[in-house]
């Protein structure tokens, strides 16, 4: 992962992401729902868990599409 992502919410987040030919995550830009361009950049869902962070560097499961 490139860069922290934090939800403190109680639902679940899923957040758009691009993974490079390195295997390195990070977020496919703004992801509220009337942005188009992240959808067509990412390649990957991350699912972030309520009341959860991931830190930079962390390694991190991916839905792949």
């Amino acid at each position: 992962l490139t860069q922290e992502l934090v939800n403190s919410n109680d639902r679940a987040h899923f957040v758009r992401v691009h993974i490079d030919a390195e295997g390195r995550v990070k977020s496919a830009g703004k992801q509220a729902s009337h942005m188009l361009t992240s959808l067509a950049t990412a390649n990957a869902l991350l699912e972030v868990p309520p009341q959860r962070a991931f830190k930079t560097g962390q390694s991190v499961r991916v839905l792949i599409w």
